[in-house]
């Protein structure tokens, strides 16, 4: 089978909590998502974030090409509305950052001891489901070529000269970012 990743099944799992839970995507993230976990200055509300003064703001080069012409300021409120905020519409402070990075590599455990995924989820979500082709790398990165590649629930798993590797990579709207974990260095 083949991987292509999509953005669509994320917001469909936010619709899902939706139908669920009776509580919206953006509610039930804040409070048994971001405030357990203690990062208190992350957001899905376009409001807030818009009114923190200290924050990134999207860039894109917009020029004939996409990615072509100077680098421009884009417009904050062009979003992917709010059906969309699951597949990318939540804004973290690098401070609330290295608390997600620090809960995934605790392997779901808080700070406090308590559990904010279990132990299973943990394994879950880290577990390769889908094989992915590794390319052949030039000679003079040949070092660098994994031995295994797959996609799990979320992340992407390989090697790095054989030691795992867990990352997640995006871009949306102006803003881009790679998540890099590795389990065995903590």
């Amino acid at each position: 089978s083949a991987y292509a990743y999509d953005n669509v099944l994320y917001m469909v799992a936010g619709q899902l909590i939706e139908a669920v839970t009776g509580q919206t995507w953006e509610n039930y993230v804040r409070e048994h998502v971001l405030a357990p976990a203690g990062m208190n200055t992350s957001t899905s509300d376009s409001d807030r974030r818009f009114a923190t003064a200290n924050r990134a703001q999207p860039h894109a080069r917009p020029g004939r090409v996409r990615g072509t012409g100077s680098q421009q300021m884009l417009d904050e409120r062009d979003e992917l509305g709010r059906a969309g905020a699951p597949a990318g519409g939540l804004a973290i402070s690098a401070n609330d950052m290295t608390k997600w990075l620090a809960l995934q590599l605790a392997r779901g455990k808080l700070p406090s001891g308590e559990r904010l995924f279990s132990e299973a989820a943990h394994t879950q979500m880290w577990k390769p489901e889908v094989l992915q082709p590794i390319g052949a790398l030039p000679e003079p990165l040949k070092l660098a070529e994994p031995m295994f590649q797959a996609y799990a629930l979320g992340w992407g798993v390989r090697d790095y000269r054989g030691t795992k590797i867990i990352s997640h990579g995006g871009a949306v709207l102006g803003f881009q970012s790679v998540v890099t974990l590795i389990p065995s260095k903590n």
